[in-house]
C-alpha cells in the first residue's frame, strides 16, 4: 500500500515539474524551437502591439510660384486600428513627416521635418504642415516631392514598408521677373525711338529675356550683367507700356517669369 502512495507521489511531482518548467520557458518553446529562435518569434509576435503611421494624402499650397517666394507642403498621416477587429490600436507618440523635392529613388532636396513631433491616437489622423522658402537663387524647373513618415525611424511600427507617399502633382518653380523698367523717349524726336531698360533678374538658368510693348512680345533679347537695355521704335504718337519677362531653361523646358513692373512714356515726333 506505502509503495503505491510512494508512486503516486513521485507521478505527482513529476507533473508538476514539468508544468513549472513549461511555465518559463520562452514562446515558442512548445513548437520545439531552440533559445536562438525565441527573440525573432518574440518580436513577431511583438509586431502587432505597436501602432502604424500611413501618410492618406501630400499635396502643396500651389502648383505654381516663383523661386524667392514660400510653399508649404501638408500631408494627412493616419494611424489605424490593428486589423482584422479594427476596434483597438496603439498610439504613436512624437509622429512626424518630413517632406522631400524629386523622388525616393531620385530625392533632389530634403524640405524639412515636422516639429514638435504628436501624438496620433489608434483610429485616428492628424495634418503635418511645414513651409518653405524658396531660395532666390534655386534653380527653376518642375519638381516631383513626396512625404516620408517617421523618416529618422522615431516610432517603432507594426509595418515600417507604408511611410512614403508620391505627390500626383509637381510644383513649378518660376524664375524671378527683371527689376523695374524704364522707359524713354531719345532724340531726335521725329524718329519716335523709345529706350527701354531693366535690371537683370537674379535667378539662375535665365538664357533670355522677353520685352513687352501692350502686353505683345516684340523682342528677345540675350543674358545682361547687371542692366539690360533695348531701343524700339513707334510708327504713331501715343503712349506705350513697356514690361519685361526672365526665361530660364532647365532640362530643355523653358519657365517664363511674371512680368515686371511696367513703365509708360508718351511718344511725340514734335
Amino acid at each position: 500500500m506505502r509503495a503505491g502512495i510512494k508512486l503516486r507521489w513521485a507521478w505527482v511531482a513529476c507533473v508538476l515539474a514539468e508544468a513549472t518548467a513549461s511555465a518559463h520557458e520562452p514562446w515558442g518553446s512548445e513548437l520545439g524551437q531552440s533559445d536562438a529562435e525565441q527573440p525573432e518569434r518574440y518580436q513577431t509576435l511583438n509586431k502587432g502591439r505597436l501602432p502604424d503611421l500611413i501618410p492618406l494624402t501630400v499635396g502643396a499650397s500651389t502648383d505654381t510660384t516663383t523661386v524667392g517666394g514660400q510653399v508649404s507642403f501638408h500631408s494627412i498621416v493616419q494611424n489605424p486600428f490593428i486589423r482584422p477587429n479594427d476596434t483597438t490600436g496603439f498610439s504613436a507618440v512624437d509622429a512626424s513627416a518630413t517632406f522631400y523635392l524629386g523622388t525616393p529613388s531620385q530625392p533632389v532636396l530634403k524640405l524639412s521635418k515636422t516639429s514638435p513631433g504628436v501624438t496620433i491616437a489608434a483610429g485616428n489622423s492628424h495634418t503635418l504642415v511645414i513651409g518653405w522658402n524658396v531660395p532666390s537663387t534655386f534653380m527653376p524647373g518642375n519638381y516631383g516631392f513626396y512625404v516620408f513618415a517617421d523618416a529618422d525611424d522615431t516610432v517603432a511600427e507594426r509595418d515600417e514598408t507604408n511611410n512614403v507617399l508620391i505627390a500626383a502633382t509637381t510644383l513649378t518653380l518660376l524664375p524671378q521677373p527683371p527689376g523695374a523698367v524704364t522707359a524713354a523717349q531719345t532724340t531726335p524726336k521725329q524718329e519716335r525711338k523709345v529706350l527701354v531698360q531693366f535690371a537683370r533678374s537674379p535667378s539662375s538658368g535665365v538664357a533670355r529675356y522677353i520685352v513687352h510693348r501692350g502686353g505683345v512680345a516684340i523682342a528677345k533679347l540675350p543674358p545682361c550683367r547687371a542692366s539690360c537695355a533695348y531701343v524700339d521704335t513707334v510708327e504713331e504718337d501715343g503712349t506705350y507700356e513697356y514690361s519685361a519677362r526672365a526665361v530660364a531653361i532647365n532640362q530643355k523646358a523653358e519657365f517664363v517669369s511674371n512680368a515686371s513692373s511696367s513703365a509708360s512714356v508718351a511718344v511725340s515726333a514734335m
